[in-house]
């Protein structure tokens, strides 16, 4: 029979039945038992009419037959009977047992083995029962213990791409070679330093830097001292930063920040410290006799309070004209932001 010829729905119907198969086959013996022993009576009494006409007992004496027949009637019925009960009684306890696991199992309940009384065929069904049973337990087993550890790769798979895509980001952030934020980053976070100087009063200072003499150490010392140069100036310039202060390497050798200070001649001791700090650790990697001139930083600090910048760009562009104007002036400078009006 193909599977999808099967009435499952029917199927399902019938294992809810309200009498299970033992309770059933109780029934069906006990009917067929009231029956035989009704007809006993009908079989006696049909005896003695026949022997009456007969006249196999005399008139008076029809009893005795009667009572014989009845009496072997009896006799029949116990005999006959209590193996029956005992058969019925073996049959109704495999039954119940099947049915009771099978219901377990269309209720997907785990599959527990039955119990096997005799050797009649609801027996031999009931250890093909078990066989079955023991192989689907096995089969969940296996089916649990892939499920356990498809799910723990599943966790770990999901944790490793987590923390990829955190790593990604902090990438897509990133200047790899300075470790400060990129021009991306530091565009995502401009908008937001200028509109929290306007929310609080405070001053947006922002310092533009440029490194001075760095193509004479390319060209002189090689790309790979060049980049020692630039990581040196990351180094320097976040010790030189605050938390809350936004620095960011927009490309080549020039760097920014953005920092809210009270007033502008607060951003002077942190100029002069960038310009100190990086002259010190250049000198302890460079020797100056392999170089026409020492590297050193020229610095523009920009006030959005003193520029009249309505904008982070404005601001940003008054701060790169600073610094173009320090390495006019003879470079190692710093150009501070003067008053519109002063100037």
């Amino acid at each position: 029979m193909r599977p999808d010829s099967i009435n499952w729905s029917r199927t399902q119907n019938l294992m809810a039945l309200e009498f299970p198969p033992h309770r059933r086959l109780h029934r069906q013996v006990l009917r067929c038992m009231l029956l035989f022993a009704l007809l006993q009576p009908c079989a006696a009494l049909g005896l003695l009419h026949a022997a009456r006409e007969l006249r196999w007992a005399h008139a008076g004496a029809w009893w005795a037959p009667a009572a014989i027949l009845f009496a072997a009637a009896g006799c029949t019925l116990l005999v006959s009977g209590v193996p029956l009960l005992f058969w019925m009684r073996n049959w109704s306890r495999g039954l119940a047992s099947l049915h009771q696991g099978i219901r377990r199992l269309t209720a997907g309940m785990d599959p527990k083995p039955i119990t096997i009384t005799g050797e009649h065929e609801i027996a031999y069904l009931g250890m093909a029962f078990n066989g079955m049973a023991g192989k689907l337990a096995a089969s969940y087993a296996e089916l649990s213990e892939a499920n356990r550890t498809l799910e723990i790769r599943v966790a770990e798979r999901t944790t490793q791409l987590r923390a990829a895509a955190v790593e990604m980001e902090r990438l897509a952030k990133t200047d790899l070679i300075t470790g400060l934020a990129n021009r991306r980053a530091f565009t995502q976070g401009t908008e937001q330093y200028f509109e929290r100087s306007t929310r609080t009063g405070k001053d947006l200072v922002c310092i533009a830097i440029d490194l001075d003499g760095f193509k004479g150490v390319n060209d002189t010392l090689g790309h790979a001292r060049g980049d020692e140069m630039l990581k040196i100036s990351g180094e320097v310039i976040r010790d030189c930063c605050r938390s809350e202060d936004l620095p960011a390497r927009l490309g080549g050798d020039e760097f920014i920040i953005l920092l809210h200070l009270d007033e502008i001649e607060l951003a002077r001791p942190v100029a002069e410290r960038l310009q100190s700090e990086f002259r010190k650790r250049t000198a302890a990697v460079i020797d100056p006799a392999t170089i026409k001139t020492m590297p050193s930083m020229s610095i523009g600090i920009a006030s959005r309070r003193l520029s009249g910048a309505a904008t982070a760009e404005a601001l940003i562009h008054e701060a790169d004209e600073l610094f173009y104007k320090a390495k006019r002036g003879g470079k190692c400078r710093a150009e501070f932001s003067i008053p519109k009006q002063a100037a």
